[in-house]
This record gives structure tokens, C-alpha cells and sequence, in this order.
């Protein structure tokens, strides 16, 4: 055990590998003569001189022994098994803290789940970077860990680049990752990618200590939601291709973000919704999809408490539908409702613009022909929906020899060139003005 050889050396020596078996093989032979092959001795954790591992600096039996006597640019490499310690950054610059599972994904697509233990390096205990008002790390990366029962004590206190990535984390405390207020001088970074998160919630970026968050391919499986508190900066966050799994998603309360690609698996109920989204602008909200039986967007009042609700809402799958409770307007076209003719009566609640709808849940090829004016079918029975336009034009230059342009009631301003085989109807296709009853007409102003 390296501990106990350790425990032996006085001073710096590098003692790796060790004999792991101490019986004399040939007692007759003087001298002592080693059990073949029993020169097997490593030890848990190796410090070295850079991130290719180039040369072994120091070996040590805790994952603190190798923080203390790492440097700026060091790696701290940790093998697998079960280490059982608190750990601190305090005062460490640069740190990059690898697992047996560095470079190992355990985010959306990956082998490694919330129950993967085999070959593992699990830490059961807790983090601390540094204290209230000192001893603040500048960068730290923590790269294919377990981590067992742990939170960042005293949040993040760092300087620099945070990343935690390839990780599974099985956490106590109500966030695994928390930006403090306060500590004028602890602006950072934060990059948590590639990790499955399960506990109360993941993360929650509270102050403008954040300058930049990228939340990305990570899985939750949390019980409340994470949180872009109404304290921290506008147009930082950026959380992309994660899945949440739960009651809960995200709280957003500033300005500017964006969510985009993300799963919503929200576990149904009435209290249950993907995203609270408060009264804020300009954040953009695309290629999500949202499971039903809970409300994918509850807009609610909070946040900057923006007069207009400027958000993107768009090549969606909004299966629960958006609830506003403000009264304000709240835009969301070219989204999937579930059904290709928009959204259902009651499937959305308050003031809710949905002009125009995806006619399926392709939301990485989107087809927002719902609800427009002009459309193109793919025959003379109307049989397939191919796309939606705004003007005549743009629907016969989409449309190939045999489709069908239907043009809604209204007045088109415009001038139109046809030079292709294509059939042009107006809502009053079929009607004899003469003899007929007509509707409203589809009014064509131009040559």
C-alpha cells in the first residue's frame, strides 16, 4: 500500500514501483531476492509536469497530497477506486484534476450513467476553493470523476476558467455548483459539460462574478430546478444539447441567454413545467423538445420586468403548451404543438401569439408552413403539405411543376412571374363568381 510506503520515506524520493510482496524468493541466496514480478507498486495519485503527462513529478497517496505539490500547469492524475476525503483548492493555481474517466463523456449518449462504478475514481467528500476574502484559485478543471455526496463548500470562490467535465455527481447540498455574491476580484469562467448531475438541483449562476456559463451535453436528474438568478449578468449563459429529467428545468431571470437543443423530460403534473421564464428579453429558445402531461414555458412575472417580452420562441416541440401569467405578449411561432394544424384549444393560457406552427416535430429541419397565408401542396388533391410563405412568389418559386400554390383571403401587393406547370388557387377556387356564393377573396394587386 503507498500509503505505508510513504509513511517510510523521509524527504523527496520517488519510490514507484515497489515491491507489493516482501518474501524472500531464494533464502539460500545471499542477499535479498524479490518475488518475480511482485515490483507492482504504484501510487493513487501522480503529479505531473503538464497536461500530456510528459514527466512524473511526485506520487502521493490522497488526491490533497497531489494538489499541495502541484504547480501552475501541472496535472494531478488520480487512479480509480475510493478515495474518502475533503479537498481544497485553496491557494492552487491552474489546478487540472483528472480521474480514471478523463476525457470520458457521461452526458447524453454516453456508456457511463448515474450508476456507473466500475473503474471509476469516486471522491466521497466535500470541495472548497477559497475562503470568503482570500486564497482565491485562478483556473481549475476537474476532468472523469465520481463524486460521491459532494458540493462545492462556500460555492465557487474562483478566478479565471472553471470546468467540471465527464463527472458523475451524486450531491446533498441544494445546488452541486453555486456563484457566490460578493468578492469583488472572483470574475470566472464556468464550463460544465459532458456530466450527469443528480441531486435537488445542478447548478445556479447567482452574481455577476459569472462572465461566461456554457452548460452543455450534461444529463439531470434533479428534483427543483437550476436557476440564472435575476443577480447575475445579461447574454452570459449558453446551456445547449443537456436533458433534464424531473419536475423541473431551468428558472431564468435575465436577459439575453441562450437554450438551445436541450430535452425536457418534466415529469408530469400541474406544478411541473420545463422553463420558468420571468419578464425578460432577448433570450433565444429553439430545438428543445418538451415532453406533455406539464407546461413547457411558464411565463410568470419577475426578472428584469421588461415592458416587452422580445424572446425567441421557436422550432420547438411544445407538447405542454406555454402558460403566461402576465399580461403582456408572448410570441412563439414556428413550433410543433403536437398536431400539424397548431396548437389545441386550452394548450396554451394567456395572452400567447402562435401566427404560425411547425407542421412536425422535425425541429433540426423545420417546416414552418402552418398558418401562413400562401402554401404549397404536392398535388392537385392537396394531399401533402410542403411548405408556408408569406407572398405569392415566394411560394411558385418553391413550388416544382405539379404542386399546388393555395392562397389564403387577402390583398397581395406584388408583382408575380409564374414559369413553371403549377396550379394557383384562391380561397374561392371552384366558385363561379357568377352563380356562386363567394367568401372572402384572395385579392392579387400587381401583374
Amino acid at each position: 500500500d503507498f500509503a505505508e510506503v510513504e509513511q517510510r520515506v523521509l524527504g523527496s524520493a520517488n519510490v514507484v514501483p515497489f515491491l507489493t510482496n516482501g518474501t524472500d524468493n531464494e533464502p539460500s541466496v545471499l542477499g535479498f531476492q524479490p518475488v518475480v514480478n511482485s515490483c507492482q507498486g504504484t501510487a493513487p495519485v501522480q503529479v505531473y509536469s503538464d497536461d500530456s503527462e510528459t514527466i512524473l513529478l511526485s506520487n502521493h497517496a490522497t488526491i490533497q497530497g497531489g494538489i499541495n505539490a502541484s504547480l501552475l500547469g501541472n496535472v494531478v492524475r488520480v487512479q480509480q477506486g475510493v478515495f474518502t476525503e475533503n479537498i481544497s483548492f485553496a491557494g492552487k493555481n491552474g489546478v487540472l484534476l483528472k480521474g480514471a474517466k478523463s476525457g470520458v463523456s457521461a452526458g447524453v449518449g454516453s456508456n457511463r450513467d448515474k450508476d456507473s462504478i466500475d473503474g471509476e475514481t469516486i471522491l466521497n467528500g466535500t470541495i472548497t476553493t477559497g475562503s470568503g476574502t482570500s486564497a482565491w484559485p485562478v483556473g481549475l478543471t476537474i476532468d472523469g470523476f465520481r463524486l460521491e455526496n459532494t458540493s462545492f463548500v462556500q460555492a465557487i470562490r474562483v478566478q479565471g476558467d472553471v470546468t467540471i467535465t465527464n463527472c458523475i455527481v451524486h450531491h446533498t447540498s441544494t445546488y452541486f455548483l453555486i456563484s457566490v455574491a460578493g468578492n469583488v476580484g472572483t470574475e470566472h469562467t464556468l464550463t460544465l459539460s459532458n456530466s450527469n448531475i443528480n441531486g435537488q438541483r445542478g447548478f445556479s449562476i447567482e452574481n455577476a462574478r459569472v462572465t461566461s456559463a456554457i452548460i452543455q451535453n450534461n444529463i439531470f436528474n434533479i428534483n427543483a430546478a437550476n436557476l440564472i438568478s435575476a443577480s447575475a449578468l445579461d447574454g452570459v449563459v449558453s446551456i445547449s444539447s443537456n436533458q433534464f429529467n424531473g419536475p423541473r428545468g431551468i428558472n431564468i431571470l435575465t436577459n439575453g441567454n441562450s437554450i438551445v437543443g436541450n430535452i425536457f423530460n418534466v415529469t408530469s403534473g400541474a406544478s411541473s413545467r420545463g422553463i420558468d421564464l420571468y419578464e425578460v428579453t432577448g433570450n433565444s429558445i429553439s430545438g428543445n423538445i418538451f415532453s406533455s402531461g406539464a407546461t413547457s414555458i411558464n411565463v410568470l412575472a419577475g426578472g428584469r420586468a421588461v415592458e416587452i417580452l422580445a424572446n425567441t420562441i421557436t422550432s420547438n416541440v411544445l407538447l405542454g403548451g406555454i402558460t403566461n401569467q402576465v399580461a403582456k405578449s408572448v410570441e412563439a411561432n414556428c413550433n410543433w404543438w403536437g398536431q400539424p394544424d397548431g396548437p389545441s384549444l386550452g394548450q396554451n393560457t394567456g395572452d400567447v401569439i402562435t401566427s404560425t406552427w411547425l407542421i412536425s416535430d422535425d425541429v433540426q429541419n423545420p417546416n414552418c408552413a402552418g398558418g401562413q397565408p400562401v402554401r404549397v401542396f404536392s398535388d392537385f388533391d392537396e394531399t401533402l403539405l410542403v411548405g408556408g410563405y408569406s407572398t405569392i412568389q415566394a411560394g411558385v418559386i418553391a413550388a416544382a411543376a405539379g404542386n399546388v400554390v393555395r392562397v389564403d383571403a387577402g390583398t397581395y401587393v406584388e408583382n408575380v412571374l409564374v414559369n413553371k406547370a403549377i396550379l394557383i388557387r384562391g380561397a374561392n377556387f371552384g366558385i363561379n363568381p357568377n352563380t356562386g356564393t363567394r367568401v372572402a377573396e384572395s385579392i392579387l394587386s400587381g401583374t
